[in-house]
């Protein structure tokens, strides 16, 4: 297995009114003034489609409390390969929340995406699942995974 991963909806990288989808893009600022910097990659999804594995590992799906206290669902994968240059790739948007860990192959489907409305998202954020990768708990960019994705829209 190279580093080429599969795209996690089949989809193309958001770009709409309320913010776009590539590593780094700005999200404002934080409580210091700070500029506030995407740490993912949003892939346009449908509600209710399948999200698949980008990646072979071991899979659970879970969820997290945000800042605003709802919950978020997300699957948690951490790769077989060691040596891809991340240890755990997480899909945010991703539901049910069953919390059982599972082998997963590339491309296995790992759950829906959820609608963003529901989770208190303005309705000019458009549907997507967001992808982040870090490596012992440093963000990693995960544009190179993905090649051909336009990453600068």
């Amino acid at each position: 297995m190279g580093r080429n991963l599969v795209n996690p909806t089949g989809k193309g990288m958001r770009n709409d009114s309320g913010g776009k989808g590539h590593y780094g893009a700005p999200r404002g600022l934080d409580s210091k003034g700070g500029k506030i910097l995407h740490k993912g990659i949003d892939f346009q999804s449908a509600v209710g489609q399948n999200v698949v594995s980008p990646v072979e590992g071991k899979a659970v799906n879970s969820s997290f409390v945000n800042s605003k206290k709802i919950t978020i669902p997300t699957v948690v994968i951490y790769p077989t390969n060691q040596n891809l240059g991340f240890n755990k790739l997480e899909l945010l948007y991703v539901g049910p929340i069953e919390g059982k860990m599972r082998n997963v192959k590339q491309g296995d489907v790992v759950g829906q995406s959820v609608k963003l409305q529901n989770l208190g998202y303005p309705a000019n954020v458009g549907q997507h699942v967001h992808l982040q990768m870090k490596l012992n708990g440093a963000s990693v960019d995960p544009t190179p995974y993905f090649p051909g994705l336009n990453s600068k829209l």
